[in-house]
């Protein structure tokens, strides 16, 4: 999505978009909640590397035991080499 739609969506100039790429440090909170509405994504989503998966995305809205089961797998996982 460019930056226009995504001002439009947001109610703010393009320009302002543009500087939220360029110097992302200087987005609060709030500013990454509006930005993650804008996107149709979570905060957390917009803070790590775009090609790699968060697996706290990964297991959001998931109950406790399961994320515990999960971390338990990847423990393995990274045990065998494997992470």
């Amino acid at each position: 999505m460019n930056d226009e739609k995504v001002a439009n969506r947001l109610g703010v100039a393009r320009q302002t978009i543009w500087k939220w790429r360029k110097h992302p440090a200087t987005l609060g909170p709030d500013k990454l909640a509006k930005l993650a509405f804008a996107l149709d994504c979570e905060p957390i989503q917009l803070w790590g590397p775009p090609a790699r998966p968060s697996l706290d995305v990964i297991m959001m809205g998931e109950d406790d035991d399961t994320v515990k089961e999960a971390a338990e797998m990847l423990a393995i996982f990274k045990r065998r080499g494997r992470g």
